[in-house]
């Protein structure tokens, strides 16, 4: 041997080898970033799943809650006044929030009411285009 830049014997066939490899690491790259574009979909179509059971959840617990003030219309249709009373828990808290407002208690039944249909309409805009 006369010296380190003598090239070995079979370096043809490692060089060939290394091509080889090489070649096969690049067609197994183009089928994983294939897999992934084709897989897209079924990704994006797990999440709106998944958002779809939360949202049904929340329509469940909706629903309790106005078949619970439907029968309390019915109850109050039935009542000789013809008038609903009020929920204690509800008149409660609105006369909490009117004294940390300081607004008078009759006045502070529509302006909490206006405020929480303005937050209803609010939040379900954001909903709808959270779901676009």
């Amino acid at each position: 041997m006369s010296g380190s830049k003598d090239i070995p014997a079979n370096a043809p066939c490692l060089e060939q080898h290394l091509a080889t490899t090489r070649a096969e690491l690049e067609a197994l790259r183009q089928k994983m970033d294939s897999f992934i574009r084709e897989t897209r979909p079924y990704r994006r179509t797990e999440e709106d799943v998944r958002r779809q059971t939360i949202l049904t959840r929340w329509v469940l617990k909706q629903l309790h809650v106005i078949e619970t003030e439907a029968a309390q219309q019915r109850t109050a249709a039935k009542n000789d006044q013809g008038k609903a009373l009020p929920s204690k828990k509800r008149r409660q808290t609105e006369d909490k929030e009117a004294e940390v407002e300081n607004i008078p208690a009759e006045r502070s039944s529509k302006k909490i009411e206006a405020r929480r249909r303005l937050r209803r309409t609010h939040s379900s805009t954001l909903n709808s285009k959270k779901t676009r």
